[in-house]
């Protein structure tokens, strides 16, 4: 269910969405990379937060909208002119998941568009959490990272920086049941080539490392790719994705995907 509002002192488009609702951090992250369908982003794709969950969401605008030309021509997706939010409080195992403790965890982001007019593109996020992974034993959970964001009408390029304590689903623990700590980053680019911008090449590379392996331990992704989207936001995505994990065995996996995305 969801109850939107105009404006609410500085903050405008407002809403208030309860019951199997979208979470802070990846339904605005999932808006500026847009290639879900090639595989989750990197937060969840190390099993650090989900993209929904039970629970309730407070999100709006500040300070009103970007111009139309911007809309139009870079990005109408969270366009507010100083920024955006959300925060709400959830389950925390996820859409999918059976909730295996009575804890629940709160996540909040706060964007910031410095330059609206001299550069728009440009946005500067803050994304933490806090709560308790989803299992018996209710480990912690918390999580702080940064994010900038740059898009224009050629090219998207972000860089993301997580530390942190704990998973999603409670499995990041030592031996004695101890939440340990990770720290992670993810740079994204996407590059708009021929045909009116509707070929497009991107790359992306993940790496996360723990406090709690021996040794040289670590997971490193490295993914690239071409789209053409050929209706609207409607793409086709061929994508190579290469995984490397090391730890007392290294295991390496490529993956070779073609993909088709149909959104309106």
């Amino acid at each position: 269910m969801r109850y939107s509002f105009e404006k609410l002192s500085f903050i405008t488009n407002g809403f208030i969405e309860f019951g199997l609702v979208h979470r802070p951090w990846l339904d605005f992250e999932q808006n500026i990379n847009r290639y879900r369908v090639q595989g989750t982003m990197f937060l969840e794709r190390v099993g650090i937060l989900k993209s929904a969950d039970y629970g309730l969401t407070f999100s709006g605008l500040l300070g009103g909208k970007m111009d139309d030309t911007f809309i139009t021509n870079v990005s109408g997706n969270n366009p507010g002119r100083y920024g955006s939010f959300a925060f709400g409080i959830y389950n925390g195992g996820g859409y999918e998941a059976i909730e295996k403790n009575n804890n629940k965890i709160v996540e909040s982001r706060l964007t910031v568009r410095p330059f609206p007019v001299f550069f728009p593109g440009m946005q500067v996020s803050w994304i933490a959490a806090c709560g308790k992974g989803n299992a018996k034993t209710s480990p912690d959970l918390s999580v702080n990272s940064g994010f900038i964001s740059l898009e224009h009408e050629r090219i998207i390029l972000t860089g993301f920086y997580y530390w942190g304590t704990g998973n999603l689903e409670g499995s990041a623990v030592d031996n004695i049941g101890n939440s340990y700590k990770q720290n992670g980053y993810s740079v994204f680019g996407e590059l708009k080539l021929f045909f009116n911008k509707r070929l497009r090449a991107m790359a992306r590379f993940d790496t996360i490392d723990d406090e709690f392996h021996a040794g040289d331990w670590f997971k490193r992704d490295f993914i690239g790719g071409l789209s053409f989207y050929f209706y609207q936001n409607s793409k086709i995505v061929v994508a190579y994705d290469r995984m490397i994990r090391n730890g007392s065995v290294q295991e390496e996996s490529s993956l070779f995907e073609i993909a088709v995305d149909l959104l309106y």
